[in-house]
């Protein structure tokens, strides 16, 4: 697994690595699907078909119905986190579509 470190690659252009470590996950609409984090991953990078939420908490996650306010609620979209730690992720979408999740080790 490769390192999530910038890449220069002109004088003002940064990059993350390309990943060697990448999973694609098929959601059924409303229904929550665990990703487990492979061994050493220290970051994930999420590329979306479709909007979607997160838990990294070891809760299933939900499509939000009402006000969660208590500091549990499920994250929306998001990009890369770092995961070192966390064992599985929990991915739901209100819609069908995939969710493409690329890890790194530092």
């Amino acid at each position: 697994m490769k390192s999530i470190s910038n890449v220069r690659s002109t004088a003002d252009t940064y990059a993350i690595n390309t990943a060697d470590f990448v999973n694609n996950y098929v959601l059924v609409a409303n229904t929550a699907k665990t990703v487990t984090v492979p061994s050493g991953a220290k970051f994930a990078s999420f590329s979306p078909a479709v909007p979607f939420y997160a838990n990294f908490n070891g809760a299933t996650a939900v499509v939000p119905s009402v006000d969660i306010t208590t500091g549990l609620g499920h994250e929306y979209m998001p990009v890369t986190r770092y995961i070192a730690g966390v064992a599985t992720i929990s991915i739901i979408s209100d819609q069908a579509g995939a969710v493409t999740v690329s890890f790194y080790n530092s």
